[in-house]
């Protein structure tokens, strides 16, 4: 078994260098072989939906392969997110659990956190995504400043200065040298 990971991962290389100078077919055939060593490997299978969407344009195909990647690891960041990417055209409700998963995992993450606060506010769902948010905060790893802007934004796209102002404060707390804290502040 050892050595079927080692080969695994020498297939995985064949593909993203086969890849990366536009031979997809064989990207995919090294992929393809990558899945026959090793099947429960889910790295493997998030690799290959990413040459079906972002190179071969075949969201169905990805998709399927991501949520194959999620049924062996859960709670992988990167294929939240894949799938997320591709909900949020057609299911918006969908797309934001797979970010708030996401952000769960890596609070940090600013392109996350801004594709979520996209959907909340373009679907009038600033309420719950506040709550969204600060369960988030409550994570132990979540000690983000520009997170608790964000849900200060959030309270003044509300009208709710003053739950506003607190999150403003926490980001100040955080990142005293944070250039947008102070311009929630004001």
């Amino acid at each position: 078994k050892q050595l079927d990971s080692t080969w695994v991962w020498l297939w995985i290389d064949f593909g993203h260098a086969y890849e990366s100078i536009g031979l997809y077919d064989k990207a995919e055939a090294m992929f393809l072989k990558a899945i026959s060593l090793d099947s429960t490997y889910y790295m493997t299978y998030q690799r290959l939906g990413d040459l079906y969407f972002y190179k071969l344009n075949k969201p169905l195909k990805a998709e399927s392969l991501w949520q194959k990647a999620l049924s062996i690891e859960p709670n992988d960041p990167q294929t939240l997110l894949s799938v997320a990417n591709v909900r949020k055209d057609s299911d918006n409700q969908q797309a934001s659990q797979y970010y708030l998963k996401a952000l769960a995992q890596d609070p940090g993450d600013e392109s996350t956190l801004a594709q979520l606060i996209n959907i909340y506010r373009s679907t009038g769902k600033v309420e719950s995504g506040i709550h969204d948010l600060i369960r988030i905060t409550q994570l132990p790893y979540s000690q983000n400043a520009n997170l608790y802007f964000q849900i200060g934004l959030l309270y003044l796209d509300l009208a709710r200065p003053d739950s506003a102002h607190a999150f403003f404060e926490t980001c100040l707390r955080l990142d005293p040298d944070n250039f947008f804290g102070p311009l929630g502040m004001a």
